[in-house]
């Protein structure tokens, strides 16, 4: 006799097949799913076996779904979604008191957290919340001297006092203003264009320049009309028509989405880095390790599924 719990495959494949159906490769579906490329590809395997069905065909654009994987993907959406709702549901039923304590890079306290510290706050709303904003030294030293209780930054520095774990990849992309018309066929048109910088010892500046350097573009010789502080106030110029400037598309997500501000490709660069959690060494109270996981579904949910309220 047959039973409604008696699986031909298991929810835990699901995550990868999404993955990789989102992405495209299953690289980057390691990366966003913090594992292995042989654990997706593993997965996928396991899956296709479990169904008897190919669920990938490679394409020019990357990996494809075919007619089955097209097939599955909403019910495997609707199943991820629905074991999401009930574990929240379950936890609401904790009812937690406490202080969460944290600190966090620029980007990520203003453009990552405000959303998953809402969605925790519908289920937790006994908690507290202190969250600094402090730079990758400053994080590192308040986790390991325990003033704040986990850290999340941009920067890497290698401690024997904390755990670092990825926490998502963040791209730096190109934006201009949505009035004005741009169009790259290489970096090397870089060169003509007039650029808003970070101030000199901004972590992104570096990034960016060793990027443009790797390429054979002197950022010395770029256009500069203006070099700002701010994360923000390199929008509001931006928007004005003032210039272009490589920002966090975790940071400029939502302006994408209401048009004011305009992604502007260029061809093959890309500007990528990694995200970080800086976390205690040692095991992490009920609180903290709760928000570390509701943090890496929630990161997860709006990398498959961008929407205007990744921001403020």
């Amino acid at each position: 006799m047959n039973h409604v719990y008696q699986l031909a495959i298991s929810p835990d494949l699901l995550p990868a097949f999404l993955a990789v159906a989102d992405v495209k490769t299953t690289t980057k579906a390691a990366r966003v799913l913090h594992v292995s490329q042989p654990t997706v590809t593993s997965h996928i395997g396991q899956l296709e076996s479990s169904l008897s069905a190919s669920l990938f065909k490679r394409s020019p654009k990357g990996m494809e779904l075919t007619d089955e994987g097209k097939a599955l993907y909403p019910y495997a959406k609707s199943i991820i979604s629905t074991l999401h709702d009930a574990t929240l549901e379950l936890t609401k039923s904790d009812i937690m008191t406490g202080t969460l304590s944290i600190a966090a890079s620029t980007t990520i306290a203003g453009y990552i957290l405000p959303s998953v510290i809402r969605q925790f706050r519908e289920t937790h709303p006994g908690i507290s919340i202190q969250l600094a904003s402090l730079n990758t030294a400053e994080t590192i030293e308040s986790v390991t001297s325990g003033h704040y209780r986990i850290g999340l930054m941009e920067g890497f520095s290698d401690t024997p006092h904390v755990h670092l774990k990825t926490l998502c990849e963040d791209e730096l992309i190109l934006v201009g203003s949505p009035h004005e018309s741009y169009s790259l066929k290489s970096p090397k048109g870089l060169q003509k264009l007039p650029f808003i910088w970070r101030e000199h010892g901004s972590g992104t500046r570096d990034i960016i320049e060793d990027a443009l350097a790797h390429h054979g573009i002197n950022t010395d010789t770029l256009h500069r009309p203006l070099e700002l502080g701010s994360t923000e106030a390199i929008k509001h110029a931006v928007s004005q028509g003032l210039g272009v400037a490589f920002i966090s598309k975790w940071a400029v997500q939502a302006d994408l989405l209401r048009g004011y501000l305009k992604h502007i490709p260029v061809p093959k660069l890309t500007i990528t880095r990694p995200l970080y959690w800086c976390l205690p060494r040692g095991q992490m109270d009920k609180l903290h390790t709760l928000f570390f996981k509701l943090t890496q579904d929630h990161i997860q949910e709006l990398i498959q599924n961008p929407k205007d309220s990744w921001s403020i």
